[in-house]
């Protein structure tokens, strides 16, 4: 129990390059001789329970420890980890976006590269597609489909056909095949590649399905390397916008790339739900995609703004049927709660957080509130109503506040023109 204690308490203390190798002595770490970040320590944690669990279940020994109490993660260490997405700097991203879609002759840093439609085509699909770089590399040459029939929306909006297209994506890690749609653009930079593409190129294995497969990366028989995109077209795109390799949350990887495209698609107004991304980035979980999404700040303060004025919203009932035969009986009913008032000047009404003595008040347990409740001619709707400071501490659970606010408009006439004290009197409310 007490080396799990001090193995735990060695891993608090761990330092950035504490234990590297002397060949590794005089390489660049970043952060060197800092304290290593909270999910490092929980990954080092999490890896040696892993271990001790397989150890005593393969059967190599027995443990006179639990691996799940005695090596679990400090609270000081969970509290400080968690999700961290490491997206691209927007305005960077945008940048790169640009890049991939103006790639030219010119902008090649080489020589010797691959043929300009090839790289144009791989740029493309790493800015657009949100795709994994191994899924990149692992691409069918036939990926590329169009979309030939308009696409009806739930909310019976219409997107037209070519608007977008589909893009075959290979089996993955966490996720069997699937179709995603990506934009048309991407099949637009395939096809140009294909009519480029050497023909007869034997088809290769694919060492994760062990099937012969076609890439559409593939050139002189040989399929793109796993660095290409790190090493050739990162560099690239970020020389052709003018941005350095690196940003704000240091250098810029094919993979920070996914998250971007994963995250932008996020928070967009009208963006795509957890779920749906979770299925466009081929996760089985929607913890996974979480690790992919950032919001941005203005995306959170324009939520904020949109529920703030909802949290201001009233229900109100109206009568249609009263509204039609013209009638002078009352067609408004606002929804205090427990009741309902009839006065249709309600929120412009000084008192209207004291409504318990007006004649305009309408408890729901009558038998009238329950009447209207259940008539066909109503309509149910939201109105917004501005609450003053008073109002706003009363309705969250202030009732020094409520009582001050009575007192405070005891004579201000009521919409009908009484007195609220003499009518509260006349009730028997005050002696």
């Amino acid at each position: 129990m007490s080396t799990c204690a001090a193995f735990i308490a060695a891993v608090d203390r761990m330092t950035v390059g504490e234990w590297a190798l002397e060949s590794a002595k005089g390489t660049q770490l970043k952060g060197l001789g800092q304290p290593i970040a909270a999910n490092s320590k929980r990954g080092f944690l999490h890896a040696l329970r892993r271990f001790f669990t397989d150890f005593e279940l393969w059967g190599w020994g027995r443990l006179k420890f639990s691996p799940r109490h005695h090596l679990a993660t400090p609270r000081s260490v969970t509290f400080n980890s968690g999700i961290n997405p490491r997206v691209i700097d927007d305005s960077t991203w945008l940048k790169l976006i640009w890049a991939s879609l103006n790639l030219e002759r010119s902008d090649l840093l080489s020589e010797i590269h691959y043929p300009l439609s090839m790289v144009q085509a791989i740029a493309v699909v790493w800015t657009h597609a949100g795709l994994r770089s191994n899924e990149i590399m692992r691409l069918d040459k036939r990926c590329a489909h169009p979309q030939t029939n308009d696409v009806v929306h739930e909310d019976g909006t219409i997107v037209p056909a070519k608007t977008l297209c589909y893009l075959d994506i290979p089996a993955s890690k966490t996720f069997k095949a699937f179709v995603k749609p990506v934009a048309v653009v991407v099949k637009e930079r395939i096809d140009a590649w294909l009519e480029d593409r050497p023909a007869n190129q034997a088809a290769l294995l694919d060492e994760r399905t062990g099937e012969k497969v076609s890439y559409l990366f593939q050139f002189r028989g040989k399929r793109i390397g796993s660095s290409v995109i790190n090493g050739t077209i990162i560099p690239m795109l970020c020389a052709k916008a003018g941005v350095p390799l690196e940003d704000s949350r240091g250098r810029i990887t094919s993979h920070r790339g996914r998250a971007s495209a994963v995250t932008a698609l996020a928070s967009v107004p009208q963006g795509m739900s957890l779920i749906e991304l979770m299925q466009w980035s081929g996760h089985s979980s929607p913890n996974s995609t979480l690790h992919y999404i950032r919001i941005r700040p203005t995306k959170l303060a324009a939520s904020f703004v949109k529920a703030d004025q909802m949290a201001h919203m009233v229900s109100v009932l109206i009568d249609h049927d009263v509204i039609v035969r013209h009638s002078d009986a009352p067609y408004t009913f606002y929804d205090l709660g427990d009741s309902y008032c009839s006065n249709p000047f309600w929120s412009s009404c000084p008192h209207r957080m004291a409504c318990a003595g007006c004649d305009f008040n309408l408890p729901k347990a009558s038998a009238r509130a329950q009447a209207l409740e259940s008539k066909s001619s109503i309509g149910r709707y939201l109105e917004a109503v501005p609450l003053t400071p008073d109002e706003r501490a009363i309705a969250e659970g202030d009732l020094e506040k409520l009582e001050s606010l009575i007192r405070k408009l005891d004579n201000v006439p009521a919409l009908d023109g009484r007195m609220p004290r003499r009518s509260m009197r006349e009730r028997g409310g005050y002696k």
